[in-house]
């Protein structure tokens, strides 16, 4: 892992048709741990729901995909998710210009750094009509709901229509939607 260009990501579409991908047991000691990988700016993965694990000894953890630069629309996991930094219940980094739309997390995600979320670990991109159900939990900060951290370099990126019914604990900024966030947030409800 020397950088984004290295991994081999996922470039097509995956449609789901409403249909689940059931028994996921993923155990890696490698950045870009998920389903996928990575889902490459090319790749769109919809319609679609996931259960089982993906355990980590490393970052860049996430329940359907490890690392986005693509687009998630109407997925849903159920996938418990445990990792170093940069975890999330559905992606562990949703890179600039990337898009999660309409996802929902059911799992548990437990990282032990920095930038975890039930949603995103990291995320600079759009985040629209998203919801987390799963507890969030952390020994370290930036700790969020639906996204864990984003960055000051995502200036263009909205977050909007984000609900949190989970339990979130971290140490410093953690919070039931984002733990550390630069951008816009739009009609968000932490319940």
């Amino acid at each position: 892992y020397n950088g984004w260009s290295d991994y081999s990501v996922f470039a097509a579409t995956l449609d789901g048709n409403n249909c689940s991908i059931r028994g996921i047991n993923v155990s890696s000691t490698n950045r870009g741990a998920g389903l996928f990988g990575g889902i490459g700016p090319n790749g769109v993965v919809k319609n679609l729901s996931v259960y089982g694990t993906v355990t980590s000894t490393n970052g860049t953890v996430g329940g359907l995909t490890g690392w986005l630069g693509g687009k998630l629309d109407n997925c849903t996991s159920y996938v418990n998710v445990t990792g170093t930094s940069d975890v999330g219940g559905l992606v562990g980094n949703a890179e600039t210009k990337s898009q999660v739309l309409n996802c929902v997390n059911y799992g548990n995600i437990n990282g032990t750094e920095e930038r975890i979320g039930g949603i995103a670990g990291t995320g600079k991109s759009v985040f629209t009509n998203c919801v987390n159900f799963g507890n969030v939990t952390s020994t370290s900060s930036n700790v969020g709901g639906i996204i864990g951290a984003g960055t000051n370099q995502d200036t263009t990126s909205l977050q909007s229509y984000l609900r949190n019914y989970g339990t979130i604990t971290g140490v410093n900024t953690t919070g039931g939607i984002v733990g550390l966030l630069y951008v816009k947030l739009d009609n968000a409800v932490n319940y």
